[in-house]
């Protein structure tokens, strides 16, 4: 078990921005940092606009302001690298 002192010094890093549902289970982890590749906005438009794939355009950001303690938000980083497995794989969904 990890207490939520460590998990404040904690960083959590990801392919993709995280999801709404994602970005409030690292709120209520208290975890300190994340760090992601790919962003939403860039991650929709290799998804499109299925109804099956739709999600809330929220971003984390949003979520982690509303947090009482500080979540940093470091991303979009290597965003080349981070799009290159959704190239292709979302038309085959």
């Amino acid at each position: 078990v990890v207490d939520r002192e460590t998990l404040s010094r904690a960083t959590i890093y990801s392919s993709a921005e995280p999801c709404v549902m994602c970005a409030g289970a690292i709120f209520w982890s208290n975890i300190g940092r994340v760090v992601f590749g790919i962003d939403a906005v860039r991650l929709r438009v290799f998804r499109g606009e299925l109804a099956a794939q739709r999600d809330a355009e929220l971003s984390c950001r949003d979520v982690f302001t509303a947090s009482p303690h500080p979540i940093e938000c470091i991303g979009p980083v290597l965003i080349e690298e981070a799009s290159e497995p959704h190239i292709g794989f979302w038309a085959s969904v």
